[in-house]
């Protein structure tokens, strides 16, 4: 599995923003995060959380689901800013999280 990743653009992949407003909170986060896709129709498709350079640090595949809203325990993570993405056959789209682990 390959997956190109450049911070503030996505390449090879069109970006069409449906009318989901995904969400992530808390932002920042100590770990834990919430990730609310607000798709207004029911879609299937993954979750990806990455970090700077582009490893897949967190994976969720989810199907046929309508407001989906996952959760991800990133608690083993190292503090910094990694990036959520959520992909369906019609859409995909980016959103940065920050991890503060608590001390």
């Amino acid at each position: 599995f390959t997956q190109n990743f450049t911070v503030g653009y996505l390449l090879n992949e069109p970006e069409i923003i449906q009318e989901s407003r995904m969400q992530v909170f808390p932002n920042p986060s100590s770990g834990d995060i919430n990730i609310d896709l607000a798709y207004p129709v029911a879609e299937t498709g993954d979750v990806f959380i990455m970090d700077a350079v582009g490893k897949i640090v967190f994976q969720k595949h989810f199907e046929n689901e309508h407001n989906p809203v996952i959760n991800a325990d990133l608690n083993h993570l190292s503090g910094g800013i990694y990036f959520v993405r959520a992909t369906t056959e019609k859409s995909t789209i980016t959103k940065r999280v920050i991890i503060q682990p608590a001390r």
